[in-house]
């Protein structure tokens, strides 16, 4: 018997054991698995929801790329029709400065090309009655003043005629 009563003795310990790591340790073990298992699933959670507004910022912030590479396009095809726009103006303006400078010295060549002939037309009327004021200095045969008032009333004569 006395084996039967160690092992009722044992089995007896066993169950006390048994009871006390079951009160002392297995609840506070399945309770701190349970609050473990309860944070993963919280963990869980807010990485879905993180996900989700990742996603949600990953697209707008595509939709925004998209609308500034749109503005910037326009923005491209603007100032390149302004440059052009500028250029044509530049074009024009160099244009009509290069015709105003051309017709001042158009005028400018005329004016002194006139101004030329007025001084060389007073030069030549200069120098006739220089000359003329020297032949009449001179002494004349009454011939040659004979034939130089005939010559002189010829030409008047003619001119007068031609004239009219």
């Amino acid at each position: 018997m006395s084996l039967n009563a160690t092992l009722i003795i044992e089995v007896v310990s066993f169950l006390i054991l048994l009871g006390l790591l079951l009160k002392f340790l297995y609840r506070p073990v399945l309770n701190i698995l349970d609050k473990r298992a309860e944070e993963i699933k919280e963990a869980n959670r807010k990485i879905q929801e993180n996900l989700c507004l990742a996603e949600k910022e990953r697209e707008r912030t595509q939709q925004l790329l998209a609308e500034s590479k749109n503005q910037a396009l326009k923005i491209r095809e603007k100032a390149g029709l302004e440059a052009e726009q500028l250029r044509q103006k530049i074009i024009s303006q160099a244009g009509d400065e290069a015709a105003r400078t051309l017709r001042a010295s158009q005028q400018e060549i005329l004016n002194q090309a006139k101004k030329a002939k007025e001084e060389l037309k007073a030069e030549a009327i200069d120098l006739s009655l220089k000359a003329a004021e020297k032949i009449l200095r001179r002494k004349f045969a009454s011939e040659d003043q004979k034939r130089l008032i005939k010559e002189l009333t010829e030409g008047i004569s003619e001119r007068s005629s031609s004239g009219r």
